[in-house]
């Protein structure tokens, strides 16, 4: 058989073994509908970073404050530590470092890789930005925490202060 007999043949074949690898129209959808459900997460945990960012900065001006009154009034802010603020500002670096790390390994869906392996990095990026989120969360709440512990704290020890004075 020569090879121009043979050629159309192979199209032949090759097209029905490539449309037989194709996708159902379920996993597509699957496919399609965890791919929302990542954006979706990630949109949820980028807000949170904006959040977090916000607590940073309120967090290093309580720090300050604190520091003032410590150095002003040593002997009544005896015992009261910004341990509390710095961990919960580690945790945010920490929450932060995360997003950005997996940010920067994320390759976006591409609906002509095989759906098992879609399927595969599609969940795996669930998982993550799911933990990554509550890590965001927790990071949120440990900071605004601290950051009301030590404004309630300062607003006291200044009416204490104030009463002395008088």
């Amino acid at each position: 058989m020569k090879l121009t007999c043979l050629f159309p043949v192979l199209l032949i074949v090759g097209g029905l073994l490539i449309a037989g690898c194709g996708k159902s129209a379920d996993q597509i959808k699957m496919e399609g509908d965890l791919s929302k459900e990542i954006t979706v997460l990630h949109d949820g945990a980028m807000a949170k970073i904006t959040q977090a960012n916000d607590l940073s900065t309120r967090i290093g001006e309580v720090m300050a404050q604190h520091d003032n009154l410590v150095k002003k009034y040593p002997k009544e802010a005896a015992g009261h530590s910004s341990d509390d603020l710095k961990a919960a500002m580690e945790q945010i670096v920490k929450a932060k470092s995360s997003m950005d790390a997996w940010m920067k390994g994320y390759k976006p869906y591409d609906p002509a890789v095989k759906h098992a392996e879609a399927m595969k990095a599609l969940t795996t990026h669930k998982t993550d930005l799911t933990k990554m989120k509550a890590d965001i969360e927790g990071a949120i709440t440990a900071a605004t925490t601290a950051v009301e512990s030590h404004t309630k704290v300062a607003s006291e020890l200044m009416a204490k202060m104030s009463k002395k004075k008088h």
